[in-house]
């Protein structure tokens, strides 16, 4: 699964591929969630509805992106017209 991820000095979305436990779980439309970017510990916190903690330090330089303009579109997208 891929997170989307915003550069803003390139101003371009990427995928990412995190490891570990994925906070949104299953049910990941059945889930609210709150994102916090925490900048003096460089972290990212999550927590949903059920009080569910997770942290995220993200490492760009190391990261495994995927550029989002180049993932071929799903099957069953709209076509453009």
């Amino acid at each position: 699964m891929l997170w989307p991820v915003y550069d803003c000095t390139k101003n371009a979305w990427f995928g990412a591929k995190l490891g570990g436990t994925d906070p949104m779980g299953k049910n990941a439309f059945d889930v609210s969630m709150a994102l916090v970017y925490d900048p003096n510990r460089r972290l990212v916190w999550t927590v949903d509805a059920n009080g569910q903690l997770s942290v995220l330090r993200f490492a760009p330089k190391t990261a495994d992106l995927a550029d989002l303009n180049q993932l071929p579109a799903p099957s069953d997208a709209p076509k453009a017209q």
